[in-house]
């Protein structure tokens, strides 16, 4: 009789395991549909040539994927050589070893991570808008990595890719925001001249309440976080292309040198 009840028991653990994860399956594969669509009406609404080329490349390439252990577990079959693994990030994800508490850990909505050709998504309520941009900025390491692979950057290399990838940002964002972003935009460089006149350093990052209406409400922290430090870093590139017309490229390297290492990134 007591066999007969440890017998019940595991086979009940055993579907609530199976149903638990069939349930988690679910919500990474409804995740990546969410994304692709938001950075699909992003695209169409822009028109911008570079903005759909990486789209393009992104939409034949991309295959779902979830953590495995210190690996990756693939959901779907590879469609190509430039496969790049979507995985949305679960909170328990982060049990599954100490490189992926690591990255759970980080503060980052998404990431690129081009030693598993993955592009990893926390799962955070973001805005249509606010996912779009995130996952056509991460989608631009994505697609330099697929073009051009490595197996490491130093750190010119790495802030070189992350000037362009926001110079991109920047434009699509400016697209997207229009004139009202544009204004606040304006207003932003103002205050970072001011600022720099008095410090000969870009001031410290403020926060807009009018990026709400301007380009999107944030849908948690975490996006309001992002929405706010992309606003300053674009309007810190504005000001020193405008202010250091010949230097501006080393001016924006040495900027998010200091600014990636302030946050514990290099």
């Amino acid at each position: 009789m007591l066999s007969c009840i440890v017998f019940s028991l595991v086979i009940l653990l055993s579907s609530i395991g199976q149903a638990a994860n069939a349930n988690d399956d679910f919500r990474r594969s409804s995740t990546k549909y969410l994304w692709l669509e938001s950075a699909s009406e992003a695209v169409q609404r822009m028109n911008d040539a570079e903005a759909n080329k990486i789209f393009a490349f992104i939409k034949a390439n991309i295959i779902l994927g979830k953590p495995h252990q210190k690996s990756l577990q693939l959901m779907e079959k590879v469609k190509s050589d430039n496969w790049i693994v979507f995985v949305p990030l679960l909170e328990k994800d982060g049990l599954e070893s100490a490189e992926w508490m690591d990255i759970s850990s980080a503060s980052a909505a998404a990431n690129f991570l081009p030693e598993i050709r993955a592009l990893i998504i926390k799962d955070v309520p973001f805005s249509s808008i606010g996912k779009a941009i995130v996952f056509l900025h991460e989608n631009y390491h994505a697609y330099v990595f697929a073009n051009n692979p490595y197996e490491e950057q130093n750190i010119r290399e790495y802030c070189e890719e992350e000037m362009k990838s926001h110079e991109f940002q920047n434009r699509i964002t400016n697209l997207l925001g229009g004139e009202k972003y544009q204004t606040i935009l304006k207003k932003e460089v103002g205050r970072i001249a001011d600022g720099y006149d008095e410090t000969e350093t870009i001031p410290t990052r403020t926060t807009y309440d009018e990026m709400a209406t301007a380009l999107t409400k944030p849908a948690s922290r975490l996006e309001d976080d992002f929405i706010q430090t992309s606003f300053w870093i674009h309007a810190a590139f504005s000001f020193l292309e405008e202010r250091f017309p010949r230097e501006a490229t080393e001016k924006k390297l040495c900027f998010l040198f200091s600014v990636y290492q302030t946050g514990g990134i290099l």
